[in-house]
């Protein structure tokens, strides 16, 4: 089984932990990471890692849980399941199709397309839920939110009949 070590480290940013990530990574020579999927938060970790030549593995939650428990460890803490991720890198790593369970590099301009998307869906939810609530709501309520979302269109431009 590889090496592996915990060590706990404060960084006051986001961005300072994931550099200083990498460096230690490419300082120990690592030639493989694998991390659980959680929910896009590991994103922009997975992307530094790349960038910087490492190969990155996202694993599904369920198929790291189901090795934790194959092997015999409940994963209660991290350090357990530190301990299993390491030992289903170390599978990964033998199994014949390996470059399969890489996760491909995705393109900053994709990423960022996909972004304003998640955003720009918050904000259309954001204002057809208010405008739902403007029957119950006073008026000085009313006439604030709509002067929020007056600019937000509620469907693509080139998609309502109205744009045609």
């Amino acid at each position: 089984m590889s090496e592996w070590v915990v060590e706990r480290h404060d960084c006051p940013t986001m961005q300072a932990a994931r550099d200083e990530l990498t460096v230690t990574l490419q300082a120990a020579k690592v030639d493989r990471v694998v991390v659980e999927a959680m929910g896009g938060y590991e994103r922009r970790a997975v992307c530094a890692m790349q960038s910087s030549g490492l190969s990155v593995a996202r694993v599904n939650p369920r198929q790291a849980r189901d090795f934790a428990k194959a092997m015999g460890a409940v994963a209660t803490t991290d350090q357990v399941e530190a301990r299993s991720l390491c030992a289903f890198a170390d599978v990964l790593a033998r199994h014949a199709d390996r470059t399969k369970y890489i996760t491909p590099m995705v393109k900053q301009a994709r990423t960022q397309l996909a972004e304003l998307m998640t955003r720009r869906r918050q904000l259309v939810d954001m204002r057809l839920n208010g405008s739902s609530r403007d029957d119950a709501s006073p008026t000085c309520v009313s006439v604030a939110r709509r002067g929020l979302t007056s600019g937000l269109p509620i469907s693509p431009p080139g998609t309502c009949p109205s744009d045609r």
